[in-house]
């Protein structure tokens, strides 16, 4: 059986990635909305865990990450849901890799 690897790659080291039963252009939409939930749900925890007095330099930081990632998915979004794959950089990139799933009976 085979299913879809959907990979947001963020940077360098940071990488998120789902398993889909298919590589449609239904799929690779969800994936993009799934990845734009996932950097608010970052910020929102960042947010949250800030100790107060903590370093509003680290906020604004955070933020500007924040709005990084949402200007990279904004430039892939429509090549990566129409092809399935869309490059920022080397290291911003957006993919689907086909994986094959194996059944062994007992």
């Amino acid at each position: 059986m085979k299913i879809y690897e959907m990979i947001f790659q963020k940077g360098l080291d940071e990488r998120i990635s789902i398993f889909c039963e298919s590589n449609s252009i239904s799929s690779r939409r969800y994936f993009i909305q799934l990845m734009r939930e996932e950097i608010d749900l970052e910020l929102k925890n960042f947010k949250d865990s800030r100790v107060d007095g903590s370093s509003s330099d680290m906020l604004f930081l955070f933020e500007e990450i924040y709005k990084e990632s949402h200007f990279h998915l904004d430039v892939m979004e429509d090549f990566f849901i129409e092809k399935g794959i869309a490059k920022f950089c080397e290291n911003v990139f957006l993919g689907v890799e086909e994986r094959k799933v194996f059944r062994v009976e007992e």
